[in-house]
């Protein structure tokens, strides 16, 4: 990662949460965490690793995937309450991965 590069993206999805990626360099991770719309959090972890040339924006996009996995069938990564939580927001978790910016969505 090359040092003008954005090193967090906090996603904010009104009435349904937020989203947060951190790049911690000494463990070459990405931090993540979920929120619920009181700003409870729902889960997060030290675990988003992602190959090759990254950034925050595709850090973000490959969290949001995960979590719209986890809402079509439950991923034991994921605590029970993410879950739910991504299931009742699918609609709006989805509408935010194709309006983020940076690369073209690719499944």
């Amino acid at each position: 990662m090359s040092e003008p590069e954005q090193l967090q993206l906090t996603l904010d999805l009104p009435d349904v949460g937020g989203l947060r990626v951190i790049w911690a360099p000494e463990d070459q991770v990405w931090f993540w965490q979920l929120e619920n719309a009181q700003g409870q959090i729902l889960q997060g972890g030290m675990n988003l690793r992602i190959a090759g040339e990254h950034s925050a924006t595709q850090a973000m996009r490959v969290l949001l995937k995960f979590v719209l996995s986890t809402a079509d069938s439950h991923l034991a990564d994921f605590y029970g309450v993410v879950t739910v939580w991504a299931r009742i927001n699918r609609a709006a978790l989805a509408k935010a991965l194709t309006d983020l910016p940076g690369l073209p969505d690719r499944d």
